[in-house]
């Protein structure tokens, strides 16, 4: 063969290796890239439940997307099913032009409105439920995918990803407060015991906790008689217990004291008006054969229960206290 075709054949060579070369090229950027859906939200102002009772919905999300390829590579479109709560709730696509980064990452926003009408009303009622057993924390799913466009045909990249979303507070949930005696003397160190519980999924709860202990006042406004301050630091599905001891005191019109608890200036649990779970605060013990009461709690076996199944037996347990008296000590019946 001449030196002269050896050089055509080498020129087409390039000629058919160049586009292949930019075409894998492209598919490899496109085919590399990563998605995940960094954040996602509500636009309504009213509460979620309220919205989802309505079927109507606009969802926010922002679409995060990972280049580790040599080029940018425009996407034709992106197409996602929604699921909230495992219940799906409607199909979305934008086709609002947007690229993969060569290298980087870029935050794409994208906003839909899903019409529910078509989700039964058992199914919303589900929804509505799971989110109310987590404080607000509602679960999102998306499973679809997005279209890179290789030269003049499209590629077909699935995305498949679920977050949690806080749609109410971060605050923890109370499970119980109460303090160890239901009755106490002046100058008696009373405690008190106040249990949370992060009931969310995908968040961890960091913030502070403050119990506050509340003087009753009759006829009067209640006033704050001590602030206690716990640091919480609970992991999604963990619970801590928090405990302090409190002197009461009594006023003209001190009718006890009672507990309430509150996260970032919002109230989360205060104790009912009635006595007990109150504490009731005497200036001394009222005589011989008129003891101070303490605790009354239930029990099945071993365990303090607050609820019990048919057929089991259930113990009654009362605590009381003598004080001041010719004999001065606690028994529990």
């Amino acid at each position: 063969m001449s030196k002269m075709g050896k050089t055509v054949i080498l020129i087409v060579i390039l000629l058919l290796a160049l586009p292949l070369s930019y075409i894998g090229m492209l598919y490899i950027s496109a085919t590399s890239a990563s998605y995940s859906i960094s954040s996602v939200s509500f636009p309504q102002t009213t509460s979620l439940v309220k919205v989802l009772l309505t079927r109507q919905l606009d969802i926010k999300l922002y679409l995060r997307i990972e280049g580790h390829g040599p080029l940018s590579v425009p996407i034709k479109s992106f197409h996602t099913q929604i699921y909230l709560e495992d219940v799906y709730v409607g199909h979305v696509q934008s086709s609002e032009p947007f690229s993969i980064p060569s290298s980087g990452t870029s935050i794409l926003p994208l906003t839909f409105h899903l019409d529910l009408s078509s989700v039964s009303l058992s199914d919303i009622q589900r929804i509505i439920e799971s989110i109310s057993s987590h404080n607000g924390e509602v679960k999102i799913s998306f499973d679809g995918y997005v279209e890179p466009i290789i030269l003049f045909f499209s590629i077909t990249v699935p995305i498949k990803h679920s977050v949690y979303v806080l749609t109410m507070s971060d605050a923890p949930r109370v499970v119980s407060m109460d303090w160890s005696s239901y009755s106490a003397v002046v100058g008696e160190s009373v405690a008190f015991h106040v249990s949370v519980k992060n009931v969310f999924r995908g968040s961890s709860i960091n913030g502070v906790l403050n119990v506050i202990v509340r003087e009753d006042v009759a006829y009067g406004p209640d006033v704050d008689a001590r602030v206690y301050n716990f640091s919480v630091q609970l992991p999604p599905g963990e619970s801590k217990t928090f405990s302090d001891s409190f002197i009461p005191y009594k006023g003209a019109s001190t009718q006890g004291f009672f507990l309430k608890v509150l996260w970032k200036n919002e109230v989360l649990a205060e104790q009912e008006n009635k006595y007990p779970p109150r504490l009731r605060v005497y200036e001394k013990a009222r005589g011989e054969g008129d003891p101070l009461l303490q605790k009354v709690w239930w029990t099945v076996g071993d365990k303090t229960v607050t609820e019990a199944e048919q057929g089991d037996t259930v113990k009654a347990h009362v605590q009381i206290k003598a004080v001041g008296g010719a004999v001065e000590g606690t028994v529990t019946i």
